[in-house]
């Protein structure tokens, strides 16, 4: 029998990679129930069996079938019944305690803590629930497809956010930072509640769109006139349409972090800190440092030697900062080891 599929991580998993996911009792995977019943068939089988991997869309007919019956399985109101029982002689009991680490035993443990009543409940909160209808909304508008909850909760731990700006993101959408409304309850700082700037009660949205305050229109100018220097389209209009698309979303998800966490710095360090404005050159100074610690920081993630599998790829990192670097044409065609390299607006 032979088995085809344009899966690697299906053929990876039927070809040795089950032994680790019966290790971890198949708690840390998606899907666990259907693998677990998949694996099970597999055993069962005694005849030999081939497994061959075929590029997708290449119009191999099995392959092509699979996928049309996908879309028709995906597409359905009411799911199939499937028989996703195991002989008892083939099902897995237990996690394997010589097989575990210490990393490994963590997270089954979270992700069983996760699934018990008690944590759902608290994740079920007003504020969230209604910034991430907000959220799928525009998401799915700006995709012209429709995004999922769980896409948008791992899309905010992408690689492309820092650590600061990721955290930054998590909070924004549980509304978890204490702006407007959330100071009416303290008396010494009741005077929070509204803008200073603006005589209007402060919010996130505000913020970060709205202040007249120094801050968010200059930041936000500044990083228009970057990506219309990249790609000559406006920074808030739909997915740009290029040959490199995955380099341009990628510098797109970095500048629109990168530019709203600052706009909340520079609030934190008016409201909070109870500084003076900041002036335009000063802002400008601030941005261009964090784009450009961005660009640097690529650069030296970029070094296969120090990093080797963990590396970024050069040709994306090449890509990503391609038409933003002040006199590019100076520099060879690979400048992620050159001195002086600086992103700036072409003025």
């Amino acid at each position: 029998m032979e088995l085809i599929s344009d899966s690697q991580h299906v053929l990876n998993g039927l070809s040795g990679q089950f032994v680790k996911w019966e290790n971890e009792w198949y708690l840390l995977i998606s899907n666990s129930l259907v693998t677990q019943a998949t694996v099970a068939r597999f055993r069962a089988c005694t005849a030999s069996t081939k497994l061959r991997w075929v590029k997708g869309h290449s119009g191999n007919p099995g392959n092509e079938g699979a996928n049309q019956l996908a879309r028709i399985a995906s597409e359905k109101t009411v799911p199939d019944l499937i028989d996703l029982t195991i002989p008892p002689e083939l099902r897995t009991r237990e996690a394997k305690l010589a097989a575990m680490t210490q990393a490994t035993a963590y997270k089954i443990i979270r992700k069983m803590k996760m699934q018990t009543e008690t944590y759902q409940d608290k994740l079920d909160r007003r504020d969230t629930n209604h910034n991430v209808r907000l959220a799928l909304a525009a998401a799915g508008e700006r995709c012209q497809a429709e995004i999922t909850a769980e896409q948008l909760w791992i899309s905010v731990r992408r690689k492309d956010f820092n650590r600061s700006a990721c955290f930054f993101i998590w909070m924004l959408l549980h509304n978890g930072y204490v702006v407007g409304r959330h100071w009416r309850h303290i008396n010494s700082c009741k005077d929070r509640v509204e803008c200073k700037e603006c005589n209007t009660e402060e919010n996130m949205d505000h913020i970060l769109t709205k202040c007249e305050a120094p801050g968010q229109r200059e930041i936000w100018d500044l990083a228009q006139q970057l990506w219309k220097q990249k790609t000559g389209s406006n920074l808030l209009l739909n997915m740009h349409r290029s040959r490199n698309k995955q380099a341009t979303e990628r510098f797109r998800r970095i500048l629109i972090s990168e530019s709203a966490h600052l706009i909340w710095k520079i609030r934190n360090d008016r409201v909070i800190n109870e500084r003076p404005n900041y002036t335009p050159h000063k802002i400008e100074q601030w941005w261009s440092h964090a784009i450009n610690r961005w660009m640097r920081l690529d650069c030296i993630l970029s070094d296969k030697k120090k990093f080797q599998k963990k590396a970024i790829r050069v040709p994306l990192v090449l890509k990503t900062w391609r038409g933003m670097l002040l006199h590019e044409s100076s520099f060879p065609e690979d400048w992620t080891r050159e001195n002086g390299v600086l992103v700036g607006i072409v003025k």
